[in-house]
């Protein structure tokens, strides 16, 4: 498959046809992200804001207010939302739970559909960084690595590695946080690409990459009103 325009000629992406193909690839110590370029339509915006309002949790914050909890479904729960009241994205639902179901597959461990709204994450995700492996290890899940896939924007930015330069405290040695070298050119995989990524204690070369702030919505409680002009995204991880 031609290389989409998005993502640079660099041989630590490898760009791949097919799921098979992407879940078979035996990754070389060189590979970072094994990408499988799949455009997607759907009201995918929508269907983002209807998770979150009926989400428990959609309003609770940790304790010193500076994040919102995580907002997460597994596979078993969106499928029990099929015939729920209001859910008028039957399709855009069977994507993503088709998607969970073949990432289980092919690590063996459990899937999430992660609603991400402004401040859902630690400010150091914002910035350029390196996944830890973050679940029980196994040859499967260090071959396979993470298995990521965004269903609306704004998609995770990455950095080559030779374009990622790793910031060092006095006394306290690597900080965990990466800077963009003054001529590099972040990227991000296309909104519905599936890609696997290296993390940290997976061999090669952890995958370097930050979450994209979403913009508030200036409205505390979003899903009271009108439709949120910021949509949280939709991101599967497993």
């Amino acid at each position: 498959m031609p290389r989409p325009v998005y993502i640079p000629d660099a041989p630590e992406i490898t760009v791949v046809e097919t799921t098979d193909e992407l879940f078979a690839h035996k990754r070389a110590d060189h590979e970072s992200m094994i990408l499988l370029p799949r455009p997607i339509s759907g009201c995918f915006n929508d269907l983002a804001i209807w998770l979150l309002r009926r989400h428990p949790a959609r309003d609770a914050m940790i304790s010193d207010g500076s994040q919102y909890l995580p907002v997460c479904y597994r596979v078993g729960d969106l499928e029990g939302l099929k015939e729920e009241n209001g859910m008028d994205w039957p399709d855009e639902l069977a994507l993503i739970c088709g998607d969970m179901h073949r990432m289980e597959q092919a690590k063996r461990v459990t899937a999430e559909l992660r609603v991400i709204r402004e401040k859902a994450y630690h400010p150091s995700t914002y910035e350029f960084h390196q996944d830890g492996a973050g679940e029980v290890t196994t040859s499967l899940t260090e071959e396979v690595g993470r298995l990521m896939c965004c269903y609306n924007d704004p998609v995770t930015e990455c950095l080559l590695i030779a374009d990622a330069h790793p910031v060092y405290l006095t006394g306290l040695g690597f900080s965990g946080i990466f800077l963009a070298k003054d001529d590099a050119k972040p990227y991000r995989p296309g909104v519905g690409d599936m890609w696997r990524q290296v993390c940290m204690g997976q061999g090669g070369y952890p995958l370097v990459h930050r979450a994209v702030p979403i913009e508030p919505t200036g409205r505390r409680f979003p899903w009271i009103g009108p439709r949120s002009w910021n949509p949280p995204r939709l991101l599967t991880v497993c």
